[in-house]
């Protein structure tokens, strides 16, 4: 017997659910009440532990070359800088010691 799931909300992580749901033999529908992708992005980053998510998904590295990497945020008003946060991550064990700047809508 076929299994089939219903994912509902095509997001970030219905998204996920429905590629790894299928992506371990099930069949998986996706429905979401929007009528397309959205126009606008809600994050603008991808950190180091979503990176390694989505490398154990097999699909990391198009992130990873389709955005910018950066070790540093730095924040601004009114022209005048507020505070330069540094993104270290090289005491992390991970093989993405930074995070990749790459809007939601593109994600």
């Amino acid at each position: 017997m076929t299994s089939h799931v219903l994912v509902v909300g095509a997001g970030p992580v219905g998204l996920t659910a429905a590629h790894e749901l299928a992506r371990r033999g099930l069949r998986v529908r996706l429905i979401d009440g929007a009528p397309g992708p959205a126009a606008t992005s809600r994050a603008v980053a991808v950190h180091p532990r979503t990176l390694e998510t989505l490398d154990q998904m097999g699909v990391a590295e198009p992130f990873v070359a389709a955005g910018r990497r950066n070790r540093a945020f730095t924040m601004y008003a009114r022209g005048s800088r507020l505070v330069r946060l540094e993104a270290d991550y090289s005491s992390m064990p991970t093989r993405y010691p930074y995070t990749v700047i790459l809007e939601q809508t593109r994600t």
